[in-house]
């Protein structure tokens, strides 16, 4: 092991970056909060993934820029600590703090997983576990437990394993969708569910909160920033996977709520539903085969987020470690070339996070650290723009600084959405991490560890260029991506334009 100056395995292609950050958002949020989304919307679900996807991309453009600058473990965390000058070391500190608050809600995502594989099991009639509608909140924890621990053991192994398991769980989910979408839409698919455009009974008081739960299905940027040193030639493969991701969720959060709009009589039912997909699918009364299809695509779901916010985590810890704002403990390297310590506390912490019992506050939880967050980084951009203009900057968001500063306003607009005391938990959490950070910077120990100069100031830390021949591989392979991915995004657009057509 590298104790002086670790550095991680680049494993991650512009596939395997676009994958990792596309699937950490799309388990949870497509099946859980997203559809509650669609009881509060209806057909205008069209209007609130769209303004997610506006959001999406500006926090994308913003990324890109700052991700190409330092493209580094920890993301935002150098990001803040090389913009804001001598505030650096605090306010990358409360950046890390942040995305370890924001992915460590993973429990949620392997807590629906539970949920949703009880409720099928009772579905089949082979265990009556579902009592008065409700899942047996001891039996879901240990499912979830078990997950967490599973995707921690793949991430202990190494960063290939990891990027190995997520192209293929996301791989069989894109199936999986596609299969279960044309089966429900040829047997069960009710295109008057669509008419009108704005239901009778949508309230405009709800817009604003259903916008902020579909916008979490696409929050998934900060993922590939803090795995940056993973990721091959990242002064390009950045930027592009970056703006490509919002683009990947629209398409499959969007489409699936299509379906379950097209086949649930009376969408509202879904509105406080703690497991509303698995409710849609009963209340529409397709058949079991159906049934299956969709809760096999759900459980796939599931599994594509844990894997990377376990891998996000751990890679903030080890950042935090390797600088001396955490024990040395945390930056030490495996003989497979991964930060075991950072790792295993992410899993462990992840399934405490469970005791909180609660699958809907955990995913606002999350929420509001990712919406004070990327605020935040949009807040570091322009500020960089002043503290550091000498920087090489590979990528510069266009239009600057209208990008930030309507990311800015979409954070506070969507945060004060959320209820009033998950704002005040996240503002106590991010005091927690202002008090630890002056503590332990005053500590003898803390002082020693952070005597050595950060790795991501070191000329071996930055990326190499990559050759004629690796250039136009890159470009090559973008151009495939990025003409497969209009031709489906055309074809998800249409999709709700068909039942004003028919």
């Amino acid at each position: 092991m590298n104790e002086s100056s670790p550095e991680l395995q680049r494993a991650f292609s512009l596939t395997g970056a676009v994958v990792m950050s596309a699937g950490i958002v799309i388990g949870v949020g497509l099946f859980t909060v997203s559809t509650n989304a669609v009881g509060f919307l209806g057909p205008i679900l069209l209007i609130g993934n769209l303004v997610a996807l506006v959001v999406s991309l500006l926090t994308s453009l913003v990324y890109a820029e700052l991700a190409a600058c330092w493209p580094f473990s920890g993301g935002s965390y150098a990001y803040a600590y090389e913009s804001w000058g001598k505030f650096g070391p605090i306010a990358g500190f409360l950046a890390a703090w942040s995305i370890i608050g924001a992915y460590l809600a993973v429990g949620a995502e392997a807590l629906a997983f539970g949920n949703y594989f009880l409720s099928t099991i009772d579905y089949l009639g082979l265990w009556t576990v579902v009592k008065a509608g409700e899942v047996p909140f001891g039996l879901a924890a240990v499912l979830a437990s078990t997950l967490i621990l599973t995707y921690t053991i793949i991430n202990w192994r190494g960063a290939k394993e990891v990027a190995l398991s997520q192209k293929a769980v996301m791989f069989a989910m894109g199936t999986m969708i596609a299969i279960s979408i044309t089966a429900a839409a040829a047997t069960s698919m009710n295109f008057k569910n669509f008419v009108p455009f704005v239901p009778d009974w949508f309230k405009p008081g709800t817009f604003a909160l259903s916008c902020t739960l579909i916008w979490w299905a696409y929050a998934g940027q900060e993922v590939i920033g803090t795995m940056a040193e993973e990721i091959e030639h990242p002064t390009i493969t950045i930027p592009r996977a970056l703006i490509m991701v919002p683009f990947v969720v629209f398409i499959i959060t969007a489409s699936m709520q299509w379906a379950v709009l097209g086949i649930v009589p009376d969408a509202q039912i879904l509105q406080e539903a703690d497991a509303p997909f698995a409710l849609a699918l009963k209340t529409a009364g397709v058949g079991a085969v159906i049934f299956l299809l969709f809760m096999i695509a759900e459980f796939t779901g599931n599994l594509t987020t844990i894997n990377p916010a376990l891998t996000g985590s751990s890679r903030v810890v080890f950042a935090l470690g390797r600088d001396g704002y955490l024990p040395t403990l945390f930056k030490r390297l495996s003989k497979r070339n991964v930060p075991a310590a950072a790792i295993w506390t992410a899993g462990i912490g992840s399934i405490i996070l469970l005791a909180t019992k609660g699958l809907v506050f955990l995913a606002e939880i999350s929420a509001f650290m990712l919406l004070f967050l990327y605020g935040f980084v949009a807040l570091t951009l322009i500020v960089s723009r002043f503290t550091r203009p000498e920087i090489s900057r590979p990528f510069k968001t266009p239009f600057f600084p209208i990008p930030p500063l309507l990311l800015i306003g979409f954070a506070i607009w969507m945060i004060l959405s959320l209820p009033k005391n998950v704002v005040f938990l996240g503002i106590i959490w991010l005091a927690g991490a202002l008090l630890f950070y002056l503590l332990w910077t005053r500590l003898p120990w803390g002082k020693e560890e952070r005597r050595e100069p950060k790795f991501f100031r070191s000329e071996s830390a930055r990326p190499k260029e990559p050759t004629a021949a690796e250039r136009a591989k890159l470009n090559k392979d973008f151009r495939r991506f990025l003409i497969r991915l209009a031709i489906v995004f055309a074809i998800c657009l249409m999709f709700f334009a068909i039942p004003y057509i028919l």
